[in-house]
């Protein structure tokens, strides 16, 4: 049987081997339930914000938690937070 795996953006994977926490924004197929919410915090992924308008919640995790995570078949892909920012603030 086929492990489910869910897409990770280049710059976290690439990251994935140092020791540190990241931040990160958590893409769902559909909009997450509690019950997927009570899961990202028992595997202890710190959840920030679950947003309303997009099937995404921001959170803290450490590179173990992001591998557990990758294998839930309910998360379509991660991605290495980052602050926008406009032309103007740059």
């Amino acid at each position: 049987m086929h492990e489910y795996s869910a897409d990770i953006d280049e710059a976290l994977s690439n990251a994935l081997g140092e020791e540190r926490l990241f931040r990160v924004i958590i893409e769902f197929f559909f909009r997450p339930e509690s019950r997927q919410i009570g899961e990202l915090r028992r595997i202890g992924i710190s959840v920030r914000k679950v947003f309303d308008t997009y099937p995404l919640v921001s959170g803290i995790a450490n590179s173990e938690q992001i591998r557990r995570l990758m294998k839930l078949p309910y998360i379509k892909k991660i991605l290495l937070d980052s602050t926008f920012r406009t032309p103007e603030q740059v």
